[in-house]
């Protein structure tokens, strides 16, 4: 089953329909077909035409480390775009692989975003108070490349 919606989705990405959309809107459509357990595999394969419309500069890294004896991989997908200068957290979706398995995907699943475009916006403004998360997650807070500074990176 899997390899069948993986197949239907190239299929109707490489008939043309895809010339015209962003990685943004890509990845949404992919999204839809997105199943945890799936493979790292069928996932790159899955999110290939997001990735390929989306530019070097607007990719972040993977984020890997391991817990135990398992290796967790962190992907980050380019998922909507803001006009604010900065790329936050808001214009991103992690997913997260366990030993190349798909096993949860969204912020929530990372312990929440760190920086997002409001934080630019009150920022810009000159707000002295940014919602930074620093909680316990085990995760180090994201600073996205800004022109403005933000309090917390």
């Amino acid at each position: 089953m899997e390899r069948l919606l993986i197949l239907s989705f190239v299929l109707v990405m490489a008939s043309g329909c895809a010339a015209s959309l962003t990685g943004p809107e890509l990845h949404t459509l992919a999204q839809q077909q997105v199943e945890l357990g799936m493979t790292r595999e069928s996932f790159n394969t899955l999110m290939r035409p997001a990735l390929k419309e989306t530019p070097d500069k607007q990719r972040r890294s993977v984020e890997s480390f391991t817990e135990g004896s398992s290796v967790i991989d962190i992907v980050f997908i380019r998922s909507a775009w803001i006009r604010d200068g900065a790329l936050t957290d808001d214009e991103y979706t992690p997913y997260v692989f366990r030993d190349d398995r798909l096993v949860s995907y969204g912020w929530r699943s990372i312990g929440g975003m760190k920086v997002t475009s409001g934080d630019i916006s009150k920022a810009k403004s000159g707000s002295t108070r940014v919602n930074v998360n620093t909680g316990n997650s085990g995760f180090k807070p994201y600073c996205p490349p800004s022109k403005y500074k933000i309090p917390g990176c």
